[in-house]
């Protein structure tokens, strides 16, 4: 098989995934608090990330596809071909002071291609979600010289990306990389009131935001060989403030029930020049590897206070997010004692988020557990990672959530741009 018949067959098994991914996409936030900005902002980490407390700005593509940090593409081996989907099956349970609740969902995460063009460019292929929204909250206010009000908010949809990413190796210890994206999808907001009089009266508002661009991130790696078993890496990354395109919709309906007659009035508009401006984010982070250890952190700040819709300021705070992980992998050459080869990963996270409500800024964090399991002769690897963790609180009659995320991953490696000996 020639090489250009091999990038083709590759090519379309990810497409095929791709097309999949988007007939399964579904809304796959269920928190309350996605109502804010585009939803709960979602970013691309890889499940041998997430299991060591999301600490991944510092750490390479050797074994997995790091999107993260797009410097790390150009680490991957010259010969393997990566093939990566991941599985995401979250569990949320909402507390407030008087009420409870519960949900479970389940959705492809991301779906990824990896590969090295040269030994000193590394590629990256794939679809990853961008944000998500999905929430619907009931309530009833005693509202003056009205009376009792039921209030109805929903909201569904996400943003998903399509993107390209590229690695460069500089010189043996420095490499840059871009991820060049294409943002996509949509977020449905509905409010209803029902208002209480011997005439029902009903009122509704959709709004409908579709957003079409692209969008830009940024990495940079140093790594160092200290010596035969010991190896440093420091990475960067930058995400500049960007624009993204964006149309919205409105549909009004107003309905009275007066003398056996349902009286409707519906108003629609439509803005197709919208822009939503994207803040400035950057982070940086070490990794530290020393035979079977690796340890990593991150720190990471998103100026989330200067986001725009349109000329409206989306009423959200910066955001900083801490991380720290570790794995342990015995010994990875153990072939005749399976659980040495086994990588054991741990970490902790801790995030003050763009949230600011009743002059609480929320807090999120977590502890995390992960597992790699390497198949038998092969270099792939079946990754898991669990995340349990809380954001918010009961205090001034805000919602605390506590979830768990089980993610399960399939690292497949294939061996590409090898010439058979008959033809």
């Amino acid at each position: 098989m020639n090489y250009i018949s091999l990038i083709i067959s590759k090519l379309t098994l990810v497409i095929g995934f791709i097309f999949l991914h988007n007939i399964i996409q579904a809304q796959f936030s269920s928190s309350p608090y996605s109502i804010y900005g585009l939803g709960d902002r979602l970013y691309p980490y890889s499940t041998s990330a997430s299991g060591m407390g999301y600490a991944a700005i510092a750490l390479d593509s050797r074994s997995f596809i790091n999107v993260i940090n797009p410097a790390s593409y150009a680490t991957r081996d010259s010969l393997n071909f990566i093939f990566d989907i991941t599985i995401n099956n979250r569990y949320n349970h909402f507390k407030t002071e008087t009420a409870s609740g519960s949900d479970l969902q389940t959705h492809t995460n991301q779906i990824l291609l990896g590969f090295r063009l040269n030994k000193w460019w590394g590629t990256t292929i794939g679809l990853i979600p961008f944000s998500s929204c999905g929430y619907a909250i009931e309530s009833e206010k005693n509202e003056p010289n009205i009376g009792n009000v039921s209030y109805y908010f929903k909201g569904d949809g996400g943003l998903n990306q399509f993107f390209i990413g590229n690695g460069f190796a500089l010189h043996k210890n420095i490499s840059i990389g871009i991820n060049a994206s294409f943002v996509y999808g949509y977020l449905d907001h509905f409010n209803s009131a029902i208002l209480p009089s011997s005439n029902y009266f009903y009122s509704s508002l959709r709004n409908r935001l579709v957003v079409n661009d692209f969008y830009f991130n940024y990495g940079l790696n140093y790594h160092k060989k200290i010596n035969e078993n010991t190896r440093f890496t420091i990475g960067l990354i930058f995400d500049n403030e960007q624009k993204l395109q964006a149309k919205d919709s409105y549909l009004a309906t107003k309905s009275i029930f007066l003398n056996s007659t349902i009286i409707d009035t519906i108003t629609y508009s439509e803005n197709q020049g919208k822009l939503i401006s994207m803040p400035m984010r950057y982070g940086f982070g070490f990794s530290l590897e020393r035979k079977k250890w690796l340890w990593a952190g991150d720190y990471s700040f998103t100026e989330w206070s200067k986001m725009m819709i349109n000329d409206d300021n989306a009423k959200l705070v910066d955001e900083s997010q801490f991380h720290l992980g570790a794995r342990i992998k015995p010994d990875h050459n153990a072939y005749g004692h399976y659980f040495k080869r086994v990588a054991y990963r741990m970490g902790v996270y801790f995030n003050y988020t763009n949230l600011q409500i009743n002059n609480n800024q929320l807090k999120q964090y977590g502890v995390t557990l992960g597992m790699g399991l390497p198949l038998r002769k092969t270099k792939t690897t079946i990754n898991f990672s669990l995340d349990i963790g809380k954001r918010g609180t009961i205090d001034n009659n805000l919602i605390e959530e506590f979830y768990g995320l089980l993610r399960i991953n399939l690292n497949l490696h294939d061996i590409w741009f090898v010439k058979s000996k008959f033809e």
